[in-house]
């Protein structure tokens, strides 16, 4: 995020929006749609942000889910539907200037946004990411002013120790929103734990029915991603963007660089 302000800052992006980097080809849910069913369609499709049209024939945009909203429902037995859940902004226009996304997606902390075609006419008409600005940015030859990682990662993060119990961290997601959490194991970095992790497993719900009585919550451990991609401080800015921007739109490198 810092070494795309640094691009910001030092030219324009008018030009980008011209290639046309939104995501065109994403799933939708309906307002009735349970939202286990719609975290498991993040599970299965990979996306950010999942839009909430209103009906089977009628495509107009009510809102949106985000991994942090489908991670809420603790329970597989949960009636909760995505009309309960749904954020309505913020949301991007195809109108703005690409500089104003970006300070959007950014400012959101969800790292990717819906364009809706207009208020006039709320249908959304595709989903834009940081990525995706990136590895535009990159295909158009912008490079960063900065020339290293030391000089725009940011120092601070959130870590829990392994054998924290998982609704710890839930309660982090869910509450505060944070990206991506470090698991250490004494004062060696174990693992990363991030709100896909819980998109993508079951296993952690800890209100889950068993017998008549509620489980013990697991340990982060069993639910973190090892192997973890790691940016060195010196790494060069230009080498870890191509890293990242090679990447699907939807991988979590950026939330581990960011952590790491």
């Amino acid at each position: 995020e810092d070494g795309i302000r640094d691009v910001e800052r030092s030219r324009g992006l008018g030009d980008v929006y011209k290639r046309q980097i939104m995501q065109r080809d994403y799933p939708k849910v309906l307002l009735e749609t349970k939202l286990l069913a719609a975290k498991d369609i993040m599970k299965r499709t990979g996306v950010r942000v999942l839009p909430v049209v209103r009906g089977r024939y009628d495509n107009t945009f009510e809102g949106y889910l985000t991994r942090y909203d489908v991670i809420k429902v603790t329970s597989l037995k949960s009636d909760a539907r995505a009309v309960d859940f749904l954020r309505i902004n913020p949301v991007l226009y195809p109108d703005m200037d690409i500089n104003e996304a970006a300070k959007a997606i950014i400012d959101s902390g969800l790292k990717a946004l819906p364009v809706i075609k207009s208020l006039q006419e709320p249908e959304c008409v595709g989903i834009l990411s940081l990525s995706d600005i990136l590895r535009a940015l990159i295909a158009l030859g912008y490079t960063p002013k900065a020339k290293s990682i030391n000089e725009v990662y940011t120092p601070s993060f959130e870590a829990v120790d392994a054998d924290e119990r998982i609704n710890r961290v839930w309660a982090k997601f869910v509450e505060k929103e944070v990206p991506a959490i470090l698991v250490f194991k004494g004062e060696r970095l174990w693992g990363i734990i991030t709100p896909k992790d819980l998109v993508d497993q079951r296993a952690w719900m800890f209100h889950r029915e068993a017998e008549g009585k509620l489980p013990t919550p697991g340990k982060v451990k069993t639910f973190m991603t090892r192997g973890v991609v790691v940016a060195q401080v010196n790494m060069p800015v230009e080498e870890a963007a191509k890293f990242m921007a090679c990447l699907l739109y939807t991988s979590d490198a950026a939330d581990e660089l960011d952590g790491v």
